[in-house]
């Protein structure tokens, strides 16, 4: 009813004020953008400028348009120089949202190595695979359990549920003492996986407090599912980042060879 008695006046100022309120934060986002891409260039070369702010461009949009489409309404991605970039958005209602708006950041960040390996195994140069290497390597980075990386943010959620230290201890010995027999069996997938859960749970007790109780903790299988999607990515980057490292050696060695 208040709106019915507006004056147009006041319906004006109304609309100004909108205007402003996406307005302002476009700006701001096309500003740190410029900054970013300006100061990348000043301290890199322009060929490796364009390819970081591709990859960063890909992992960003992947948790944007996952936000978007689970109902978050992400507010915007801001660009932070020598850092990288940052997607603000509501939170998450549920556990399995959060999970999924930010495993997708890395996960297109997979899908961003996709048209550089294609352009090598097309008979294309070296540096295409190079390429591919540099971009698996910094999404493996934020694979790391490591807050505030994405990495951390995913094995705290997975491991939201878990509300003793008691517990989070076994997991902790648990996972450790798996990430050890496979590292002295050479088996550096394992070996990153289940200390990545291990070291992640921990993390997660010293620097997180636990959810609202209003906020339903995960089923078994989520959580099963969870740890299969981080484990199979991190395996995934880790083999690409390993492959464009040996195909920069020389020529036909990796996998694509």
């Amino acid at each position: 009813m208040n709106e019915q008695n507006q004056s147009p006046a006041d319906e004006k100022t109304a609309i100004d004020q909108g205007r402003s309120d996406r307005t302002g934060p476009l700006l701001m986002m096309i500003s740190s953008f410029l900054i970013f891409v300006i100061t990348l260039i000043a301290f890199t070369p322009p060929p490796i400028a364009l390819l970081l702010t591709y990859g960063l461009i890909v992992h960003e949009l992947g948790h944007w348009i996952t936000m978007a489409v689970l109902g978050m309404r992400p507010k915007g991605i801001y660009f932070l120089p020598f850092i990288g970039a940052v997607t603000i958005t509501n939170p998450a209602k549920t556990l399995r949202d959060r999970f999924l708006s930010i495993i997708a950041g890395p996960a297109a960040g997979l899908l961003s190595t996709i048209p550089l390996i294609a352009l090598y195994a097309s008979g294309g140069e070296g540096a295409w695979a190079r390429c591919a290497c540099v971009l698996a390597a910094l999404n493996l980075f934020q694979m790391i359990p490591i807050f505030p990386l994405d990495g951390g943010q995913l094995v705290q959620t997975l491991f939201e549920s878990i509300r003793t230290k008691e517990m989070a201890k076994l997991v902790v010995l648990l996972t450790g003492g798996l990430g050890a027999i496979a590292y002295s069996l050479d088996l550096l997938f394992p070996f990153f996986a289940v200390t990545a859960v291990g070291t992640g749970t921990l993390l997660g007790r010293v620097f997180r407090k636990p959810p609202a109780d209003d906020v339903p903790p995960l089923t078994g299988s989520d959580t099963f599912l969870g740890l299969f999607a981080y484990a199979t990515l991190a395996g995934l980057l880790i083999e690409i980042t390993f492959w464009g490292y040996r195909t920069a050696l020389g020529p036909h060695t990796g996998m694509l060879s």
